[in-house]
Parts: C-alpha cells; sequence; structure tokens
C-alpha cells in the first residue's frame, strides 16, 4: 500500500513493527526513487524494524527536516512476509 501526504519539514516520525512472529522484520529506509534522507545517509541507507519493536526519529528544532520534490519517499518493506505496522508522522506545511 502506499499514502501521499505531503509535507515541507518532519518533526518527527514513528514506526511500530506490530508482528510478534520471530524473523518478521520490516526494512525501513530511503526509497529508491527520490529517497528521504532526512534520517538516513547515503541515500541507499535502510535499517530493520524487528518483531513488536519501533523506531523513532525526533527533530525538535524549529527547522526540522526538509522534504522537497527529490527528497521526500521512504520505504518500509516486509519481505516475504504479511507485516501490520503502525506509521506516525509529525509535520508541517511550510
Amino acid at each position: 500500500d502506499s499514502a501521499t501526504i505531503i509535507f515541507a519539514k518532519v518533526k518527527a516520525l514513528l514506526i511500530k513493527n506490530k508482528s510478534t512472529t520471530a524473523g518478521e522484520n520490516l526494512t525501513v529506509g530511503n526509497a529508491a526513487s527520490n529517497g528521504w534522507t532526512g534520517w538516513a545517509s547515503p541515500a541507499t541507507a535502510t535499517f530493520t524494524i524487528g518483531p513488536n519493536a519501533w523506531r523513532g526519529f525526533w527533530e525538535p528544532n524549529l527547522a526540522g527536516i526538509a522534504t522537497s520534490g527529490t527528497n521526500k519517499n521512504i520505504k518500509i518493506d516486509p519481505g516475504s512476509a504479511t507485516i501490520v505496522y503502525r506509521i506516525a508522522i509529525l509535520g508541517t506545511s511550510a
């Protein structure tokens, strides 16, 4: 599934893997096309969120982390599993 939400800046991001099955990991990171490098660099960086775990990102300063037309997409990949996850994004429109 995909969703389009337009933010000028991201202030916080939280992703929780709701699976409780060992080995059902989410691979999260910069999408292959227009990856958002606000939390990880280089543009191909990814990290794993294991079962019943979460990862968060918080940028409390006023500037936040900017997005743009070429710096905007996040990849969330469950591999071959079907994983329910929750995502919360706090952002601003300007």
